[in-house]
């Protein structure tokens, strides 16, 4: 009795609203299930349903994948912009210190008697000192913001690749379009860092004659990705036994806590490519203006 009467008014309900198959305009007209009486249109109802969840589910997906990718972008631009306040704070505060503390020493060692050698000796040590802690403290800023980064990512490179070739004989060839340099700005210091990194190890180990740096921007605005390939000529590596050493393996954290991919692919004397793939997404996108 319950079921006839549930039945009755699920079927009054829907010829009520125009979804009755046979009233012949309503959604369910023409559906496989229309004919097949109440238990039809409530498994159609239940395919319907799932549908819509599923595609609820889709959405959601792409909205959190979208948001996560915004949220690195920002995050490496907060990163970035502590950097910089700490390189200068350094820089303008205890670097003005020392270089005082470095003054005074000269200072004193002008009003020293020419006869007091000992005291002489000991503003020499201290003076050296001084020196050497100049040395590292401009070693921690430029660690913390390179200063050719200053001029953008473009004339960075250009500069690091010339002083790269100059140094170790190796042509080389630089392919980065203003727009791609643009969208980079964000992670300016990882492509900047992973390129000095990736040659290094070419001067190392490859023993190549020429590399080759680029930097692409592909996608749409939906979804756009950084692409970076640092390629050599060089031995490449071993088929087998191969062993990733700190400077790949760092290489490969620092673009995974950006969120990218990381590659590595080589054939032995055919040479060696690093890839990086840096998603921008449509967040990170609308943010760039590193």
């Amino acid at each position: 009795m319950r079921q006839s009467a549930y039945c009755a008014i699920s079927m009054g309900g829907l010829r009520d609203a125009g979804c009755d198959g046979a009233a012949g305009g309503g959604i369910w007209s023409g559906a496989p299930w229309a004919e097949a009486g109440p238990a039809g249109l409530l498994v159609g109802g239940a395919l319907l349903l799932a549908l819509a969840l599923a595609l609820l589910l889709l959405v959601r997906h792409q909205w959190q994948s979208v948001r996560r990718d915004g949220a690195r972008a920002l995050q490496e631009q907060v990163r970035e912009a502590e950097r910089r306040r700490i390189g200068h704070d350094i820089h303008d505060d205890l670097g003005q210190h020392l270089l005082a503390l470095k003054m005074e020493c000269c200072t004193l060692r002008r009003h020293l008697p020419q006869d007091a050698t000992a005291l002489h000796g000991q503003v020499d040590l201290i003076s050296g000192h001084l020196d050497l802690t100049l040395t590292s403290l401009r070693c921690v800023i430029n660690a913390l913001r390179p200063p050719a980064l200053c001029a953008g990512l473009d004339a960075a490179l250009a500069a690091q690749l010339a002083d790269f070739s100059r140094i170790h004989g190796l042509r080389h060839t630089l392919d980065a379009p203003p727009d791609a340099c643009a969208a980079a700005a964000p992670h300016a210091l990882l492509l900047f860092r992973l390129t000095q990194e990736a040659l290094s190890n070419i001067a190392r180990h490859a023993g190549a004659r020429q590399v080759v740096v680029a930097l692409r921007l592909r996608g749409d605005a939906r979804a756009r990705e950084l692409l970076l390939t640092i390629a050599d000529d060089g031995v490449g590596l071993p088929a087998s036994g191969f062993r990733r050493g700190c400077g790949l393996a760092g290489m490969e954290e620092r673009s995974a806590a950006a969120g990218g991919c990381f590659r590595v692919s080589s054939e032995a004397g055919l040479g060696t490519v690093l890839t990086l793939a840096l998603p921008l997404g449509q967040a990170a996108s609308a943010t760039v203006a590193a």
